[in-house]
């Protein structure tokens, strides 16, 4: 829905036709504007596209791949969202009919709730998003998603879909579970209702991510096992480490070096100097036919 809001406010003329399993989800995207048609079926709502999203869980991109292919036409573009793309180029490459484009999308925006009544149009504003061409992906295909990227105002990314895992992984499926696994944590307490009364501000930014689609989370996790596995044991040696400099006594030296630390490199990021190196790298970036 908030690609469709993002589209009609970026003057789009062509026709939007959305379709969805949870019908009641595609008519209230409709009603707020995101689709001119909602269809009943996928193939329905394929037939004679120019470009196809496909904004499901990982897994179901699988299905959606079968199910669409036969009902494509000839040189049509087809992207998609997902947090994970090493798994869905490979299940694009064997699936797909060979006329059409595949070009992996993610969008580096997005909100711990989910439905049609928290879409945004704005919601890419400024985002990174990541274009991960397959290997047979036309200079075309590629411009025209790097294209219609531009147009609503996001960033354009070029990166490798193992590459893209691994980092996504970092920053994106690792907070989730940091959530989930804090707020199971302290749930657990036989003392949770009287902690809970305690839980401000902090925990609940803390956990935030823990209200996320379970259903994608879960593919997420079932689909990029080896980068979510490494960022763990990564998250896990942290942790480790400072509960050891707490565990030792009159060590107030090492816990502010600990957190001095992780202060300034939260406060580059949210100054934006993090990405002066990814600026000073996009000259190195290949250009839409090197990457195809």
């Amino acid at each position: 829905t908030s690609l469709g809001l993002a589209m009609k406010k970026m003057g789009l003329d062509d026709t939007i036709v959305g379709v969805d399993i949870d019908k009641g989800r595609s008519r209230k995207a409709k009603k707020m504007g995101a689709l001119d048609i909602v269809e009943s079926s996928l193939p329905n709502a394929v037939s004679g596209a120019g470009i196809v999203f496909i904004s499901t869980p990982v897994c179901a991109t699988k299905e959606v791949f079968n199910v669409i292919g036969p009902h494509l036409d000839e040189g049509c573009l087809i992207t998609d969202t997902g947090g994970t793309k090493e798994i869905v180029l490979e299940w694009a490459k064997e699936r797909l009919p060979k006329n059409v484009d595949f070009v992996g999308g993610h969008p580096m925006a997005g909100k711990e709730s989910s439905g049609p009544d928290k879409a945004d149009a704005d919601l890419f504003e400024n985002c990174y998003y990541c274009i991960v061409p397959g290997d047979n992906s036309s200079t075309e295909a590629v411009q025209t998603l790097v294209n219609f990227v531009n147009r609503i105002n996001a960033k354009p990314y070029f990166i490798d879909a193992v590459e893209h895992d691994g980092f996504a992984a970092a920053v994106s499926h690792l907070p989730f579970l940091i959530a989930s696994t804090l707020t199971k944590t302290t749930s657990k307490s036989p003392q949770w209702a009287d902690i809970a009364r305690m839980a401000g501000s902090g925990f609940k930014g803390a956990t935030r991510l823990a209200s996320g689609d379970i259903v994608m989370h879960k593919d997420i996790c079932v689909t990029n096992r080896d980068g979510i596995v490494y960022w763990i044991n990564k998250f896990i040696d942290e942790l480790q480490a400072v509960r050891n400099v707490i565990e030792t006594e009159v060590n107030e030296d090492g816990l502010l070096s600990f957190f001095s630390e992780a202060s300034y490199q939260r406060q580059e990021w949210l100054e934006g100097l993090t990405d002066q190196v990814i600026k000073n790298e996009v000259s190195d970036m290949p250009s839409t036919a090197e990457t195809t």
